[in-house]
C-alpha cells in the first residue's frame, strides 16, 4: 500500500512536469513565430526603401493617368467657364447695341419734332416779326419786344343772334367762323394777333404797302367776314374798329408761342369797335386823315373821345 501510494504521487508529478514542459514549449514556439514575422516585415520595409525607384516605376503610370484625368477635368471646367463668360459678354453687347439704337432713334425723332416745331414757329413769327427777332427766338427761346411802327390795327367783334336758330350750337358756329376768319386774314395779308371772347384782333404791317393800301385790305377783310358770318348763321353780324399807329409785339412761352401786342392803337381800335352797331365800321382820326377825300369811302358820324384824345368816324364803302 505504501508503494502504491508512492507510485501514484510519482505519476502525478511526472504528468504535471510533462504538461508544464509542453506548455513551455508551445509558448516558446509562439514567441519565435512572432519574432520571425516582425523580422520579415522589417526586411520587406528595408528592401522596399532600398528599391524606391522600383516602386516609383510601378506607380508612375497610375500617377500619370490620374494627372491626365485631372488635367482634362480642369480643361473642361475652364472651357465651361469661358462659354459662360462669352454668353454674358454677348448678351451685354446685344443689350448695349439695342440701347444705343433706341437712344439714337429717339434722338432722331426728337430732332425731327424740334425742327418741325421750329419750322411752324418760324412761319408764324415771319408774318409779324423781323428776321433778326425770329433768329433770336430760335436760338434763345426769347424775343425782345419789337415795335411795329405805322401799323393798321383791326378789331372785329362777332355778334350772334340771341337766341340762336334751332339746331345751331354756339361753340361749333364760333369755331366755324374762327376758321373762316383765319382764311380771310391770310387772303388779305393781315396777321391774327389774338382772340378774346367774341373779339378778334389783327393787324396789317408791310413795308411794301402804304397806309391807304393797308386800309383797303382791312376793309376787304371786314366786308368778307360780315358776309361769311351771315351766311353761316342767319342774323349774325360783326362790328369793327380800325386804327393806325405804333404797337409793341412780343412772344411768350417756350414749348408754344403766344404772340401779343400792346399799344394805343389797339385800345383805340377796340373803342371804335364797341361804339359801332352791327355791320358798322368806325375809324380813328389818324385813319381818316390819310384817307383824305377818298372817292371809295364815305365818312358819316363823328364821335369825340376826350379821355383818349381822339375822335372816331363811321365809314362805309361807296
Amino acid at each position: 500500500m505504501y508503494f502504491f501510494n508512492r507510485f501514484i504521487v510519482l505519476f502525478a508529478a511526472l504528468f504535471v512536469s510533462v504538461v508544464v514542459t509542453a506548455q513551455s514549449g508551445s509558448l516558446v514556439s509562439n514567441q519565435e513565430y512572432e519574432r520571425e514575422i516582425r523580422e520579415s516585415e522589417q526586411s520587406v520595409i528595408e528592401k522596399t526603401w532600398a528599391n524606391k525607384s522600383l516602386m516609383d516605376d510601378l506607380f508612375k503610370p497610375i500617377d500619370e493617368q490620374l494627372a491626365a484625368f485631372q488635367q482634362k477635368q480642369q480643361q473642361a471646367a475652364n472651357l465651361q467657364n469661358a462659354e459662360y463668360v462669352m454668353i454674358v459678354l454677348l448678351l451685354f453687347f446685344l443689350f448695349t447695341l439695342l440701347y444705343v439704337f433706341t437712344e439714337n432713334f429717339r434722338h432722331i425723332e426728337r430732332g425731327k419734332a424740334l425742327e418741325n416745331q421750329k419750322s411752324k414757329q418760324g412761319a408764324i413769327l415771319a408774318r409779324m416779326l423781323p428776321p433778326q427777332s425770329i433768329q433770336e427766338y430760335m436760338e434763345t427761346g426769347e424775343i425782345a419786344p419789337v415795335i411795329w411802327g405805322d401799323s393798321l390795327i383791326v378789331v372785329v367783334e362777332l355778334l350772334l343772334p340771341n337766341p340762336l336758330p334751332a339746331g345751331i350750337d354756339r361753340r361749333q358756329i364760333k369755331e366755324a367762323i374762327s376758321k373762316e376768319n383765319r382764311a380771310l386774314l391770310a387772303a388779305n395779308g393781315l396777321v391774327r394777333i389774338r382772340v378774346s371772347g367774341d373779339r378778334m384782333l389783327s393787324g396789317c404791317k408791310s413795308h411794301k404797302l402804304i397806309p391807304v393800301q393797308q386800309f383797303e385790305r382791312a376793309m376787304s377783310y371786314v366786308s368778307s367776314l360780315e358776309m361769311v358770318s351771315n351766311k353761316l348763321v342767319l342774323g349774325a353780324s360783326i362790328r369793327s374798329g380800325i386804327s393806325f399807329g405804333d404797337v409793341v409785339f412780343g412772344a411768350l412761352g417756350t414749348s408754344s408761342i403766344r404772340v401779343d401786342a400792346l399799344g394805343l392803337a389797339i385800345d383805340e381800335a377796340a373803342k371804335c369797335s364797341s361804339q359801332g352797331a352791327p355791320g358798322e365800321v368806325w375809324i380813328t382820326d389818324k385813319v381818316r386823315s390819310f384817307l383824305g377825300h377818298s372817292e371809295n369811302y364815305k365818312t358819316q358820324e363823328l364821335l369825340s373821345v376826350p379821355e383818349q384824345e381822339c375822335s372816331m368816324t363811321k365809314i362805309t364803302a361807296v
